[in-house]
């Protein structure tokens, strides 16, 4: 389906005529890792379908407060600015307020983020009620659900 969105102009400049985009988180160091911090994640974003120096046109850093990574690592809330590799200009910007983490099943406190450009909303994506297998709703700037995102199971 071809859904309109509203984009910033960086936006459209760097992601208008992308067919593919590789996400790559960075690694942590050894000593982070031996130390059990939670540092803040970190990826570069290239265009392709190869990862080349070249070919990398934006990146992003989480921001969130150290004591609320380390405290409630898979549920902390934070934002991500995705910027351009070259100006340093806003691409899209994610906030993802605390929510509880997943269990077996869930019918309240749920997942969601906020996507935006340019000060501008795009959509959001928010985790739905659910029993053994999670699901997100994700919809539009109007709050119109345009897809759906499902795992797969075994069971189909």
């Amino acid at each position: 389906k071809n859904y309109k969105m509203v984009a910033s102009e960086v936006m459209e400049r760097n992601l208008g005529e992308t067919e593919n985009i590789i996400i790559n988180q960075l690694r942590k160091s050894c000593l982070q890792e031996a130390m059990g911090c939670e540092a803040k994640s970190e990826f570069k974003l290239y265009k392709g379908t190869e990862m080349k120096e070249s070919d990398i046109f934006a990146s992003a850093v989480e921001e969130s407060e150290f004591c609320v990574r380390l405290c409630c690592s898979k549920c902390h809330p934070y934002t991500m600015v995705v910027k351009e590799e070259s100006s340093g200009d806003e691409i899209v910007t994610m906030d993802r307020p605390f929510a509880c983490a997943a269990a077996g099943c869930k019918c309240c406190c749920y997942q969601n983020m906020t996507v935006s450009s340019g000060g501008q909303k795009l959509g959001t994506i928010t985790e739905d009620c659910y029993y053994c297998v999670p699901s997100f709703t994700v919809t539009n700037s109007t709050d119109v659900a345009i897809h759906k995102i499902k795992p797969p199971t075994c069971l189909g």
